[in-house]
């Protein structure tokens, strides 16, 4: 047999060796790989958990689910009440052209008509306008009440 300088040693002093060169062996496996496995392992946990609280919050928006399409269903309804209501284009001009045919009918002259900015609201728009128009001068007869003659005058005003 070769001569060993570890046979040397007492058994006490192989035995310490032998410990020494366990320490170094385990010592390398757990800096080496078993600290960047439990690492890897910490921010996996650390991942299923934030996972978890996720589809516990998806859950329970999937509960409310049938509450969801209800509302919108609803909201469908009073979308296609007020499509029926509110028209699907500017009525501007048509508006127009009906202010002018009741003005006419109430024998009242439009002189000017200043369309003011428009507003929009959540459904319309707003334009506020100022107009000035001009009845007809008349003159009323007394009746037979007695009650005095009266003579018609210039209006003006703002519409909305």
């Amino acid at each position: 047999m070769a001569e060993n300088p570890l046979t040397k040693l007492p058994l006490a002093g192989q035995l310490g060796v032998a410990a020494l060169v366990a320490a170094l062996i385990c010592g390398g496996f757990y800096y080496l790989w078993y600290s960047d496995a439990l690492a890897q392992q910490k921010t996996k946990e650390a991942r299923l958990a934030e996972l978890q609280k996720d589809i516990r919050a998806l859950e329970a928006t999937a509960n409310k689910l049938p509450e969801f399409q209800r509302e919108v269903q609803a909201l469908e309804a009073r979308l296609e009440t007020l499509k029926r209501i509110l028209p699907p284009e500017k009525e501007t001009p048509e508006l127009m052209r009906r202010l002018q045919y009741l003005a006419a009918q109430s024998s009242l002259q439009i002189r000017k008509f200043n369309p003011g900015p428009v507003a929009q609201q959540e459904f319309y728009q707003e334009v506020r306008s100022t107009s000035t128009s001009r009845a007809p001068t008349t003159t009323w007869e007394p009746s037979s009440t007695g009650s005095a003659g009266c003579r018609g005058s210039s209006t003006s005003g703002t519409s909305r």
